[in-house]
């Protein structure tokens, strides 16, 4: 299964819909959208791949939830990267060969992968709606 590819952003959707429960109006200001990058088929260039109702979160929980869901393909990438040096590293130790190369690369992915983490948390606490 392919997913659409990054990068993702979070837009703010600012029509105002009702929800399913009692006919309640959903105030805009939690409502976001996560798009994905310019597709030319699509009128206005940008994927729409979901979009977010936050009227029964807290303003930190929806904006948190909303950052971590726009970082996945970069965490995906991260991860990704990171378990293949990992692998690499074990390879080339159960071969006994020289790993310092190969601890570097390690480290660096690791150090990627954190970088992306922080970005990934503290979107959260910079979100506007």
């Amino acid at each position: 299964m392919k997913h659409t590819p990054g990068p993702w952003e979070i837009t703010p959707l600012l029509m105002a819909r009702y929800s399913r429960i009692k006919d309640t109006r959903v105030n805009p200001a939690y409502r976001r959208r996560i798009i994905g990058p310019d597709d030319s088929e699509i009128k206005g260039g940008a994927k729409i791949l979901m979009e977010l109702d936050g009227y029964h979160l807290t303003d930190e929980e929806y904006n948190a939830n909303a950052a971590l869901i726009a970082a996945a393909p970069d965490l995906l990438e991260a991860s990704t990267n990171l378990v293949g040096a990992i692998r690499i590293l074990e390879n080339l130790s159960a071969e006994g060969k020289d790993t310092d190369d190969a601890w570097s690369e390690v480290v660096s992915e690791l150090l990627e992968t954190q970088a992306v983490i922080a970005k990934a948390t503290s979107k959260a606490t910079t979100q506007n709606p």
